[in-house]
């Protein structure tokens, strides 16, 4: 505020005193048409200052939105990338996990194929309850405090529902498309500032 004061008083005074000499040869109503003069073209000069700044902050925030816009494009680009990269990803994932599931059930439906066939060959008693004692065992879990034992089909259960189960959150979580929202304006929003001064 002191400094528009002082600019203030300078503005009025400047000209009397570089005028001063000439004072004496204009006559008075001359004198004070020129001194007027000299106000308007250093108000005007103010004015035209006064717009280049406003025109030069009105250009940088062009600018600054342009970027921004480059910036959030190219962001979305790379995500678009990653969505694609990662959805290849999960399907080798899933997909491999359909597969072991497969192997392990394949497996065990030879391990119930060879046990049918050796029930049917089989002479003796004592060979039979050997052979109910494998195929128990062979769709049985067991666990004891030395650890968890697994065989084949619940293993291939195990890894069909965790490839279920990881596919289901990819599709939850990662997969879903959320529409890009822009900022609500605020009271000090961009397009009410105003240019330094």
């Amino acid at each position: 505020m002191a400094i528009r004061f002082v600019y203030f008083i300078l503005l009025f005074i400047s000209p009397f005193c570089i005028s001063a000499e000439n004072s004496k040869d204009l006559p008075p109503h001359e004198y004070f048409a020129s001194q007027e003069l000299l106000r308007d073209k250093l108000l005007m000069q103010k004015q035209i200052d006064e717009i280049n700044r406003h025109e030069k902050f009105e250009k940088e925030k062009v600018t600054a939105s342009i970027e921004k816009m480059k910036h959030r494009t190219s962001v979305f680009y790379f995500q678009f990338i990653q969505t694609i990269f990662i959805f290849f990803m999960v399907m080798v994932l899933v997909l491999g996990g359909f597969y072991l599931a497969f192997l392990q059930f394949k497996l065990d439906r030879e391990i119930a194929l060879k046990s049918i066939e050796r029930k049917q060959d089989a002479d003796t008693i004592a060979d039979n309850s050997q052979q109910e004692e494998g195929t128990q065992q062979s769709n049985s879990v067991e666990i004891s405090m030395t650890g968890i034992k697994l065989n084949s089909s619940v293993i291939g259960l195990i890894i069909l529902a965790m490839s279920f189960a990881f596919f289901y959150l990819y599709i939850k979580d990662v997969y879903t498309i959320e529409l890009f929202k822009e900022p609500k304006a605020s009271a000090t929003s961009t397009t009410d500032e105003k240019p330094p001064t």
